[in-house]
């Protein structure tokens, strides 16, 4: 009997070593399955979406993933997976910079001015300030810089003596503010009791004062522009080539022409407007959209083609009253390499674009050297003739 339990034993133990074996394997073997599970889920994409977003330390943001937030390269033990070379280096350009070439600048802004990172390679940069405002380069000639920002809004800033880019509408008010100035001053003038109306002051009490050695008046004419069913009474001095209304608020404009017939007005809310004088001797406001449609009409009768010299010819239709045919010249824009033939009507002061753009701005200034137009969104844009007369846009 006790011969038979000693003989038993050796298999009564290897049933136990089999049954402690077993449980041991069987939880290695699902503890390695955790193992590879775990390294192929840190894996996915979504996961790795949330490493980057924990390097850069900002919030998910689905809509836009790629141009948004801090950039930053996270140490080599936590290094985000599956990242594009472009997310690599907006993470390096805003805490590793010394890992990616590129090239600082500084911007000024009508609210802020701060210094960017940029790579030209990838045609990012970041703003190097606590927001790290992530913006994709469009256009960039070291003169010139036009970005789109994570909003989607897309500005451009040229670049000044100093080497500060600044923001070109920033320029352009700039511009407006002393021409608004300028025009609030003869405004003053032109309401103040010295200032004498044409219909009281004439070419003989001009002559009596130049005899006399007085300092003639500021001599003004009053009338009335009509812009739908607003009839507005301003007064235009010639002498200032300016406009103010007689009612507060007493809004000014600067006259960019004068025909005598047509009168065209930069108001001090941007915006250009064209009027035409009446049998009443009042002046309506012109329809800029509608002369455009009928400038971009191919081969029609309503319009021609003229010399840049034929101001007779524009002068004599307005005498006369004559709408039919708007005379245009053709010009060439080059804008970033690529080329544009607009329609230039002078007499309504209109560069109207022509199919598949559709679009339209009034002349600002043009002297045969420079052209400044804005377009009907206000938007303001340069341009320098070349030798060849083509027109290249340029800063200011």
């Amino acid at each position: 009997m006790h011969l038979s339990i000693f003989h038993r034993l050796p298999s009564l133990l290897l049933a136990a070593g089999v049954v402690y074996v077993l449980p041991t394997l069987a939880n290695n073997e699902s503890s390695n399955r955790y193992t590879k599970h775990t390294r192929i889920k840190q894996r996915t994409p979504k996961e790795t979406d949330s490493n980057i977003e924990t390097a850069m330390g900002q919030t998910h943001n689905p809509m836009n993933k790629s141009a948004m937030g801090t950039a930053a390269e996270a140490p080599s033990e936590h290094k985000p997976r599956n990242m594009s070379p472009r997310d690599l280096c907006i993470l390096n350009l805003n805490r590793y910079p010394d890992k990616v070439q590129h090239t600082v600048i500084e911007l000024q802004h009508s609210l802020w001015k701060h210094k960017v990172r940029l790579n030209e390679e990838h045609q990012v940069l970041v703003r190097m300030d606590e927001s790290h405002t992530l913006g994709s380069v469009i256009d960039f000639n070291g003169q010139e810089l036009t970005v789109q920002w994570f909003d989607e809004t897309t500005e451009r800033f040229v670049r000044q003596n100093d080497g500060i880019y600044i923001w070109d509408k920033l320029i352009v008010n700039n511009i407006h503010a002393k021409t608004n100035q300028k025009a609030r001053q003869a405004g003053k003038r032109m309401l103040s009791k010295s200032a004498v109306s044409s219909a009281k002051y004439g070419w003989f009490d001009h002559l009596v004062d130049l005899i006399k050695g007085n300092t003639p008046p500021l001599v003004y004419e009053a009338f009335t522009i009509s812009d739908g069913d607003m009839n507005i009474r301003i007064r235009f001095s010639e002498d200032e080539m300016a406009v103010v209304h007689e009612k507060a608020p007493h809004t000014c404009g600067t006259v960019l022409d004068y025909t005598g017939v047509k009168l065209h007005i930069l108001w001090e809310n941007g915006s250009v407007n064209s009027y035409k004088r009446t049998k009443k001797a009042t002046y309506r406001h012109i329809d800029d959209a509608a002369i455009a449609g009928q400038l971009r009409q191919e081969n029609g009768k309503i319009q021609r083609e003229k010399g840049e010299d034929d101001w007779f010819q524009i002068w004599w239709r307005d005498i006369n009253d004559e709408e039919k045919p708007l005379s245009y010249s053709n010009i060439t824009l080059k804008v970033n390499g690529s080329d544009y033939k607009p329609r230039l009507c002078m007499d309504n002061r209109l560069l109207v674009q022509m199919h598949p753009h559709d679009s339209w701005a009034k002349i600002v200034k043009y002297d045969r050297k420079k052209l400044h137009i804005r377009w009907h969104n206000k938007d303001d844009e340069f341009y320098e003739r070349q030798k060849d007369g083509t027109f290249i846009r340029c800063a200011k």
